[in-house]
């Protein structure tokens, strides 16, 4: 299955193919596109539970309500998820980044009759601009990580 069973995303695996693609389709048409890195900071520990599994649900809807319907997002392990976002250049990406990062940290999150907040780290990058192959693109999006 391409799709992540607990957020319904696109696997690595799957999104690496596509990103692959887009920067073919990039380098072909002659247009920018950007890539998201978002990081979820934890708050309860290492272990995976039921809670934090229904907060991940809740912030990839949250990412997904920010993007464009023509935006890809992928899940990157436990706690990373990836954007591709189509044709946007660096400061599109800024600006998308920002308001995804306002409305995760503006959520309140209902844990066990609590109200909590989260915060996230996001980076991004833009192709050519950037780098010009998926590792460097990967890597600068990491390096321009910001809470």
């Amino acid at each position: 299955m391409a799709t992540d069973r607990l957020t319904e995303i696109l696997e690595r695996d799957f999104f690496q193919y596509l990103l692959d693609l887009e920067i073919h389709k990039a380098v072909r048409y002659l247009y920018f596109f950007s890539l998201c890195v978002i990081q979820p900071n934890r708050e309860f520990g290492e272990e995976r539970t039921d809670e934090e599994e229904s907060i991940t649900k809740t912030i990839v809807q949250l990412i997904r309500d920010e993007i464009r319907g023509t935006d890809v997002v992928g899940r990157f392990g436990e706690d990373r998820f990836f954007v591709i976002l189509h044709q946007a250049d660096f400061e599109e990406s800024r600006e998308i980044g920002e308001r995804i990062l306002i409305k995760i940290r503006g959520y309140s999150f209902n844990i066990k009759d609590q109200e909590i907040h989260r915060t996230v780290s996001i980076g991004a990058a833009c192709f050519p601009t950037h780098a010009n192959d998926i590792n460097g693109l990967v890597s600068k999006a990491e390096q321009m990580l910001i809470k």
